[in-house]
């Protein structure tokens, strides 16, 4: 209700409401009257895989389907959101823009850190594997932490290390190292070190955490679907369903198999370097210019 609020009363002011406006997170104010250029990041609202609640259903879709048919522009990061704002939001496919999201310069494998996370995380193993972003239902982050338990009861002493928002998994303690928020420096750090990044999801508009951890060397596994098979290409590990068996499985290759990390690192180098922030930034900015002009 507070973002609500200032949307419709503050930035949308008569001072403000006749500018042009570049709306970045999916929605635009009720009573804006000057040119929109609106990022959509995803249409998780129109689909039941994403695991929406019904509250944030009611509160959201219909609000992000207006925004969608009263913007003059739309950017989104994917080809499968660009098709899903085409289908759901009855879109014409000139005024929808893909422009994939670049990477900071930190997190390009070349610019090595100098950070040791294993001097501020206790308990973290030689061998760990790392988790990043919100725990969302889509992701099942339960499914990966009854897999690192099988993998953990076979012998092998990995972790996993959540960064992100939060959460309490009491069943968990010994196989979940849950460290919050931390610097993109620490998480650098974090990447570089993992054996691997376990990501898998239902659906997703993009993919950040799969792109960041190839740009570091290291290996993905995810579920190839929608936004994610474009993101991840040929340069991740795949799972065929999400469950712990998948996910342990598609583990004990990565461990015994050290050629297959060595593959996996250099295809997910390249993967990632296609994904530029200087153009990016530059799409953008002639995105905004062609509606602000």
């Amino acid at each position: 209700m507070p973002g609500l609020i200032w949307e419709n009363a503050v930035l949308s002011a008569p001072e403000f409401r006749r500018l042009p406006l570049f709306a970045t997170a999916n929605l635009v104010p009720y009573r804006w009257q000057g040119p929109v250029v609106l990022v959509i990041h995803d249409t998780l609202c129109e689909h039941p895989d994403s695991e929406i609640s019904r509250l944030n259903r009611l509160r959201f879709r219909a609000r992000y389907r207006r925004s969608a048919q009263r913007a003059d522009l739309i950017l989104t990061p994917s080809n499968a959101s660009a098709i899903d704002i085409q289908t759901h939001f009855k879109i014409p496919e000139r005024r929808i823009l893909v422009i994939p999201p670049g990477l900071p310069a930190i997190f390009h494998q070349k610019n090595a850190s100098h950070f040791n996370s294993h001097s501020w995380i206790p308990g973290l193993p030689e061998n760990y594997l790392l988790f990043v972003g919100k725990k969302s239902a889509r992701r099942q982050f339960p499914t990966i932490l009854e897999a690192i338990r099988r993998i953990r009861q076979s012998g092998h002493s990995l972790k996993l290390v959540a960064v992100g928002p939060i959460s309490n998994h009491h069943n968990y303690d010994d196989d979940l190292i849950d460290l919050g928020y931390v610097s993109d420096q620490a998480l650098v750090d974090l990447y570089q070190n993992a054996m691997a990044l376990v990501w898998p999801s239902s659906r997703e508009g993009f993919g950040l955490p799969i792109v960041e951890s190839m740009a570091c060397g290291c290996p993905v596994i995810t579920s190839p679907v929608n936004a994610i098979a474009e993101v991840a290409g040929e340069a991740a590990l795949a799972l065929s369903e999400i469950t712990p068996e998948s996910i342990s499985s598609a583990l004990l290759q990565l461990i015994n198999n050290p050629d297959l990390q060595i593959q996996l690192r250099q295809k997910g180098l390249l993967q990632a370097s296609r994904f530029n922030r200087s153009v990016f930034a530059t799409k953008v900015a002639q995105a905004i210019a062609t509606i602000a002009n």
